[in-house]
């Protein structure tokens, strides 16, 4: 609907030149200012029309023109199109640095040496893993959703998934993303399943079919504390506590903790300690225990 139309040809007509100088330019494209003209050609069109009797609600009351002038006032403005520019490039990364980024291997470089101090060199291997085959990656929600979707490792996708997160936090921190976009991505569901457990009975026969006394220590040791293969590995003679039946380790996330082990344990230790003589506990590897935890289980 013109203007014309709106308000009326009649009333039009005395607006004309002040509406007309605001579409040429001439007035400064401001909507307060067409705002100001527009009241001012309304009031000057009511003191044309006024007459000495109580106006209705119809066409001809002025005082509806002039509402529907100001109605029409409150209006978005038009904006004139910008010229084109035939120079830019249309590389998503350098449209608009802040919303969107790609994953280069100097991106990861820089990432993997931002990571705190006393990070464990097996996770800064797996972060090389997993960022590693995003590499090329726009950190879109989008492209993060068809990143994860493509993997077949099932709960592994959570990882990667994990991996990303952290990466895209840092990308925020460092200023190259408005918000921070991993909020727009659902992590992976994980199925979670009960892991089965070791029986009394079954300990007994493992501690039966162990080739060495040092063998049977470990497996025991294992039972009662529930530590990891590494922990287990870098555990010193200095660290039991005797009295409280304890072992002081070093867990994941450089955290110390306290694992306990019973007297029937506790007594194997003693035996060991009383014979062997090792850098550590028991003077062996990850992966010699690896040994023979699947000689055992043969």
């Amino acid at each position: 609907m013109t203007l014309k139309t709106r308000v009326g040809y009649e009333l039009y007509e005395s607006i004309a030149p002040y509406y007309s100088s605001f579409k040429q330019g001439i007035v400064k494209t401001n909507r307060a200012i067409e705002y100001r003209i527009l009241k001012k050609a309304a009031v000057s069109s009511m003191s044309e029309h006024r007459e000495p009797k109580k106006w209705g609600r119809g066409d001809s009351n002025p005082h509806a023109f002039r509402h529907m002038i100001l109605s029409h006032a409150r209006l978005p403005i038009p904006t004139l199109p910008h010229e084109a520019n035939l120079n830019i490039d249309y590389a998503p990364e350098k449209i608009n640095q802040k919303l969107t980024k790609k994953l280069t291997n100097d991106v990861l470089e820089s990432f993997l040496k931002s990571r705190r101090q006393g990070l464990s060199n097996n996770t800064l291997s797996f972060y090389q893993t997993c960022l590693g085959k995003a590499i090329g990656l726009y950190l879109t929600p989008l492209a993060i959703n068809t990143f994860l979707s493509t993997l077949s490792c099932k709960n592994g996708k959570f990882a990667y998934y994990r991996d990303i997160r952290a990466l895209c936090n840092w990308f925020h921190r460092q200023g190259h993303l408005e918000g921070n976009l991993i909020r727009l991505v659902d992590s992976p569901s994980i199925a979670r399943k009960m892991l089965p457990s070791v029986t009394e009975e079954q300990l007994n026969i493992l501690l039966k079919a162990a080739e060495s006394k040092r063998d049977e220590h470990i497996v025991s040791l294992f039972f009662d504390s529930g530590l990891r293969l590494s922990e287990l590995c870098a555990i010193n003679p200095s660290d039991i506590d005797w009295s409280n039946s304890t072992i002081r380790v070093v867990v994941k996330g450089n955290r110390e903790a306290k694992a306990a082990f019973i007297a029937r344990t506790a007594t194997l230790l003693q035996e060991h300690l009383l014979t062997n003589c090792y850098d550590t506990l028991f003077g062996m590897k990850p992966r010699g225990i690896q040994d023979m935890l699947t000689r055992l289980s043969q």
